[in-house]
C-alpha cells in the first residue's frame, strides 16, 4: 500500500530518531536523506543542504504524528466528515494527473464540531486525504495533481478571519511544510468579486514557482480554463464539463475515484486496521 518514500526508519531501528536536523553531523544527515525525492530541492531552490534539513524534519514530523499508519488506522466518521468539508476527487486531467476539488466554502465546521470531530481529529482527516493522495491514487514520488479551487460561498469575512478559512490556512501550511510541490495546476474558479483585493496582497508572498501555476478565473474564463487542462467527460458539467455522476450526491462524491476511497475506508474500518485509537 505504502510508497518507500514514507520508511522512516534510518538504518538502526533500535535507536531513536535523532535530533534536529539542523543540529546533525553532514554525514548522519546525508544518510538519512538516501531517499529523499527530489522535489524537496525544487523546493528550496535548488539548495540541496536546506532541502535534507527539511525532508529530516518531514520524516520526523511523520513518526511523532504516526503519518505512517494513517491510512491503515480505522475512522469510522470517514463518510460524514468528509461530506461537511466538501472536496471531493473527481478524474483526471488531460495530462493524466487527478484532480482535486476542494470548496472551502462548503467546509462546515460548526457541524463537524457538533458531530463530536475535534481540531485535531479534523486536521488529521485532511491528512488521511493527502496520504491516501500520494499512497494510492498516484504513489510515484514525483507525482503531482490538478486541484480546483472553488470559492463560491466564501465572503469577505471568512477569508480574512473565519472559522473555516482559519482553519483551512493552517492545514495548508502544514501540507506546504511536508507535501511540498504537488501541484500541477491551481484553477481558481467562483471568484468574488473583492477576491483581486486580496490577491494582490496574497501574491507578493507566495512562490514564484506556485503563482506560475495558478490561474485566478472569472465568470465565463473558468470553464474555459478548465477544458483546456481536462477533458469534458472528466470535468463535472456545474463546472462546464459533461460528467454527470450517478448517485444523490453526483459529482461530488458520486464519482469512482471517491467511492473507491470510501471502500478503501471501509475495508479498514472492517478489519480493524492499525493497532490505536480511531480518529
Amino acid at each position: 500500500m505504502f510508497h518507500p518514500q514514507f520508511n522512516l526508519t534510518w538504518r538502526n531501528e533500535d535507536r531513536p530518531f535523532p535530533p534536529a536536523a539542523t543540529a546533525l553531523p553532514p554525514a548522519v544527515l546525508d544518510r538519512l536523506c538516501f531517499d529523499m525525492p527530489s522535489r524537496y530541492v525544487a523546493a528550496e531552490m535548488g539548495d540541496v543542504a536546506k532541502a535534507k534539513v527539511r525532508w529530516v524534519e518531514t520524516k520526523r514530523w511523520r513518526a511523532e504524528h504516526g503519518i505512517n499508519s494513517l491510512l491503515a488506522t480505522p475512522y469510522p466518521k470517514f463518510s460524514r466528515v468528509r461530506e461537511l468539508c466538501g472536496h471531493v476527487f473527481h478524474g483526471h486531467s488531460r495530462d493524466g494527473h487527478f484532480v482535486y476539488i476542494e470548496r472551502p466554502g462548503k467546509l462546515n465546521i460548526k457541524t463537524i464540531k457538533a458531530a463530536g470531530v475535534s481540531d485535531e481529529a479534523l486536521q488529521m482527516h485532511y491528512l488521511h486525504n493527502c496520504e491516501y493522495q500520494w499512497s494510492v491514487l498516484d504513489n510515484r514520488l514525483e507525482a503531482v495533481c490538478v486541484t480546483v479551487l472553488d470559492l463560491e460561498g466564501i465572503g469577505m469575512r471568512d477569508m480574512i478571519g473565519g472559522s473555516a478559512m482559519s482553519f483551512v490556512k493552517s492545514v495548508s501550511k502544514l501540507l506546504q511544510a511536508h507535501y511540498p510541490v504537488r501541484s500541477a495546476k491551481i484553477v481558481v474558479i467562483n471568484v468574488p468579486s473583492w477576491f483581486n483585493m486580496i490577491w494582490k496582497v496574497v501574491k507578493p508572498l507566495l512562490h514564484e514557482r506556485t503563482i506560475k501555476k495558478t490561474m485566478i478565473c472569472n465568470g465565463a474564463d473558468a470553464a474555459k480554463t478548465l477544458l483546456e487542462i481536462i477533458a469534458p467527460d472528466q470535468l463535472p458539467a456545474q463546472y462546464g464539463g459533461t460528467c454527470r455522476c450517478a448517485g444523490p450526491r453526483g459529482c461530488f462524491g458520486g464519482h469512482k475515484l471517491e467511492t473507491d476511497y470510501e471502500q478503501f475506508v471501509a475495508e479498514v474500518n472492517t478489519r480493524g486496521g492499525a493497532a490505536g485509537s480511531a480518529f
